[in-house]
């Protein structure tokens, strides 16, 4: 996520106080990571969850990381603090009930954020929830190849090196996420921070979570109202995943257009449809392989023509690279090129359930959807893409990247 704005309020500190434990509809398991830059997003993330009037039907816990040297409000406390809301008074906003934990914590270690949704999940259960993630994202590798660099995937905490959630950690702890909420598995994974919204991040989730929003691309502050959100929820607690994901979508949307110009994307997604986008972006990766020499012209101008951010344009627009690789594939006769391009992208079709697309943050096409490493074409292929999860090595993506690059160097240098 991208810093424009801060807030600082967290409504009533009753610290030590105990809350009754309701099962509900839904609970909303925020982890928010503020410790470094972020950290008036994740003050005003908490905010916002306790504006909705109080509910039985929703409930909202949090864990809230903070670091030396920021704001003074809210308590001034630098390590992390947890608290649970499970209002039914109707009270807007709806006061936090500090529990009595607190520690110095890396949120950038899986375990952290598996130990967070056991507590939560005891201290608001309910019949589904969400999962909401908040903090800096930096795509699915490190963007300079250094063996120690840990400022990659979400969540970044810079007390702790600057480590991260990355997409294959989640792949690792997905079924001790699923017993930490007590053998459910999560119904919405929101993943508000930058490049959020990837292939290899939804081919780990999958394992864990029905439906997954996030950004392909750049998210300004202040992220997603999810006092909005919640309003909707708390009217409609019988709503689906598919429906929230949709209204976080929307309300994203109207948020980041208020920043002006340069505003960010935003995305949902079903994950039951990633195994067969995984199928036919492998065909896809055969068929490119096996006729590298004649494909390599169509993938070139398909990517010239997709939208590509990040710090070195390592992120590439996923559904927008398809269309134009079918479109660059029929035009020049490789038949069973654009048969596999059109049916990798229905894959992904069938799994977008909305999207807001960014502006001034493209680098041209027609907007973010959901987004794929693929790096500069003048660059080698990163043998550490490989190890980033299961997306590289199943859907023969990264043996496709590795193909096309090669041939460019060879091309290149001669070699």
């Amino acid at each position: 996520m991208v810093r424009v704005f801060g807030g600082i309020w967290l409504g009533v500190l009753a610290l030590g106080a105990a809350w009754p434990a309701v099962g509900g509809e839904w609970t909303v398991l925020a982890y928010l990571s503020g410790d470094g830059s972020l950290e008036p997003v994740a003050l005003d993330y908490a905010r916002r969850l306790s504006l909705t009037p109080g509910t039985e039907h929703v409930s909202v816990a949090i864990q809230i990381d903070r670091g030396p040297g920021f704001e003074s409000e809210a308590g001034h406390f630098e390590d992390t603090r947890r608290a649970v809301l499970v209002g039914t008074t109707g009270q807007t906003p709806r006061p936090w009930r500090w529990s009595d934990w607190r520690a110095e914590v890396n949120m950038g270690d899986p375990g952290t954020l598996v130990e967070f949704l056991a507590w939560g999940a005891r201290a608001a259960p309910a019949k589904r929830y969400v999962v909401l993630l908040v903090g800096h994202g930096s795509g699915v590798r490190p963007f300079v190849e250094e063996a120690q660099r840990t400022d990659h995937g979400v969540a970044y905490d810079a007390t702790s090196a600057g480590d991260s959630l990355t997409p294959g950690e989640f792949g690792v702890v997905g079924p001790a996420i699923i017993e930490a909420l007590g053998g459910r598995r999560v119904a919405l994974l929101a993943v508000d921070a930058c490049f959020s919204a990837s292939a290899e991040m939804a081919a780990e989730a999958a394992e864990f979570a029905d439906v997954m929003t996030g950004s392909p691309n750049l998210l300004y502050e202040p992220g997603v109202p999810w006092d909005v959100v919640l309003q909707g929820l708390c009217q409609s607690p019988g709503a689906s995943a598919e429906q929230i994901a949709g209204l976080a979508v929307e309300a994203a949307g109207a948020t980041q257009a208020l920043n002006g110009q340069a505003h960010g994307s935003y995305a949902a997604a079903r994950l039951d449809g990633v195994g067969t986008l995984e199928t036919r972006l492998e065909a896809l990766s055969g068929a490119l392989c096996g006729r590298m020499p004649e494909a390599a012209p169509a993938v070139t101008a398909a990517r010239a023509r997709s939208s590509r951010g990040g710090l070195s344009e390592e992120m590439l627009d996923l559904r927008g690279f398809l269309r134009a690789l079918r479109d660059e594939a029929a035009r020049g006769g490789l038949g069973d090129i654009e048969a596999h391009t059109t049916a990798a992208g229905e894959a992904l079709d069938a799994m977008v359930l909305a999207s807001c697309a960014g502006t001034a943050v493209e680098a041209g096409g027609e907007g973010w959807t959901w987004s794929v490493f693929c790096p500069p074409n003048l660059t080698e292929f990163p043998a550490d893409y490989m190890r980033t999860g299961r997306f590289a090595r199943e859907s023969g993506w990264g043996s496709f990247l590795e193909a096309y690059l090669g041939h460019l160097q060879r091309l290149m240098w001669g070699a």
